[in-house]
């Protein structure tokens, strides 16, 4: 379960693009070491552009990032390299090597630590046995030697958590894991996240349209509305008023 240590501290985050858009109005938030926090909140509500923030993948225009004690707006160069090698990305769109074998494929999250070597595919034994023994927790032995474009979609988002856990991370961001997965899918790359992550202590953020799951797997729930935090509460927090306000309300406002 979640420790009282706050991991990451935003304090005041804006986001402005290019034509005036204003993604992230004044974020607040402090997510502690290893929770499971998912943030809800319609399309546009700014939920992947928190999290491309807090790894430094989008640049932020005011306000600040502390990540384990790492201020990561200042972070340049290799500095921001070693924080990305602790803080693990999964995409909606897997983001893996569909002619590489699966082992190959979580093996890839270790290049961080081996340069070209991990490139020519010189990994260590101890390292390819701790793939695999990863991908046995995953349910994806049987499918180590596979090429990845012979798996379902679920089985290569698993495969794209296999590669985050092998980077060693303090922190895990999922940008909507499972919006293109159907809902048995769905629940078992959730389960397997949520276990895995609490038997590592690693912290981790997961951006979700479905409300649902959020209230099955969270340990702590916030919702965005236009760049702003408007609901922070635990699962059962979350009832059928909150989801109101969070996907409609300002929907029904533009009608009248």
């Amino acid at each position: 379960m979640a420790g009282n240590r706050v991991l990451i501290k935003i304090t005041d985050l804006k986001k402005s693009f290019p034509g005036g858009t204003e993604a992230l109005k004044g974020v607040n938030l402090e997510v502690y070491q290893g929770e499971l926090l998912v943030i809800v909140g319609s399309s546009g509500a700014g939920k992947s552009t928190l999290l491309r923030c807090i790894n430094g993948l989008t640049p932020i225009t005011s306000g600040s990032i502390e990540v384990d004690g790492k201020q990561v707006e200042k972070l340049k160069g290799k500095e921001l390299r070693q924080l990305r090698t602790q803080v693990g990305m999964i995409f909606q769109s897997f983001n893996i090597v569909n002619r590489k074998r699966v082992i190959d494929n979580a093996l890839h999250g270790r290049l961080a630590y081996y340069g070209l070597r991990g490139v020519l595919g010189m990994f260590s034994y101890e390292d390819k046995k701790k793939a695999f023994d990863v991908l046995a927790r995953l349910d994806l032995d049987r499918q180590a030697v596979k090429r990845a474009d012979q798996l379902s979609g679920g089985q290569k988002q698993r495969v794209s958590i296999a590669r985050a856990i092998m980077q060693d991370p303090k922190v895990l961001l999922a940008d909507e894991p499972v919006a293109s997965l159907d809902p048995g899918a769905s629940s078992k790359v959730l389960g397997y996240l949520q276990k895995i992550c609490r038997e590592e202590g690693i912290t981790a953020i997961v951006s979700l349209h479905q409300v649902d799951y959020a209230r099955q797997y969270a340990d702590r729930i916030i919702g965005l509305t236009e760049g702003l935090v408007t609901f922070e509460g635990m699962p059962e927090d979350l009832n059928d008023e909150a989801v109101q306000e969070l996907y409609f309300e300002n929907e029904e406002e533009g009608e009248e």
